[in-house]
C-alpha cells in the first residue's frame, strides 16, 4: 500500500463522496503518544473520517501542545486494505515538508484503530535526529 506524498486537497466532490460513504464512517477521537522523545508528550485528535472501499479521508483538529490547549486543523488521507489502515496527517497551518505517517489495525467492529506513527525531522539538515513518533489509538465516538 503506497501513500501519496502530496498534501490532500478535499474538493466539494470529495466531501460529498465522504458524506455518502458507507459505514464505517463517523467522528473519531484519540491520542498520539510521542514515545521517541524524553518528554513522552501526547497529542489529542478529533476528526471526521470516512472510509469506503480502499479510500480513507478525513479532516479534524489536533492539539500539539497540551499546555496552551491550542488546536491546529489537519487533513488525513490514506488507504484501507482489509483491517489494515495507512494514512498521512498534514497540518494545514504549518509549513510541513512531510506529513506524519500512520499505520494501524482496525478492530473487527471498526470502532477502534491502534497503531504507530512517525514524523520526519523538522530541524533541518544539520540535526540528523531522524524525526520521531510513537503509538496512537483512535475510537469512533459516533456516526
Amino acid at each position: 500500500m503506497k501513500l501519496s506524498p502530496l498534501k490532500p486537497q478535499l474538493t466539494q466532490v470529495h466531501k460529498l463522496w465522504l458524506d455518502l460513504a458507507p459505514q464505517p464512517r463517523g467522528h473519531w477521537e484519540g491520542s498520539f503518544l510521542h514515545t521517541s522523545s524524553a518528554t513522552n508528550e501526547s497529542y489529542f485528535l478529533r476528526a471526521a473520517i470516512g472510509m469506503a472501499g480502499e479510500a480513507f479521508e478525513g479532516e479534524g483538529r489536533l492539539s500539539l501542545n497540551a499546555k496552551d490547549g491550542r488546536l491546529v486543523e489537519v487533513d488525513l488521507s490514506g488507504a484501507v486494505e482489509g483491517r489494515e489502515v495507512s494514512f498521512t496527517v498534514w497540518i494545514r497551518t504549518k509549513k510541513q515538508p512531510e506529513p506524519f505517517t500512520c499505520t494501524a489495525t482496525l478492530d473487527p467492529r471498526t470502532n477502534l484503530m491502534r497503531g504507530t506513527w512517525r514524523h520526519p525531522c523538522y530541524n533541518g539538515d544539520d540535526c540528523h535526529c531522524e524525526g520521531g513518533g510513537g503509538i496512537f489509538e483512535l475510537r469512533r465516538i459516533r456516526d
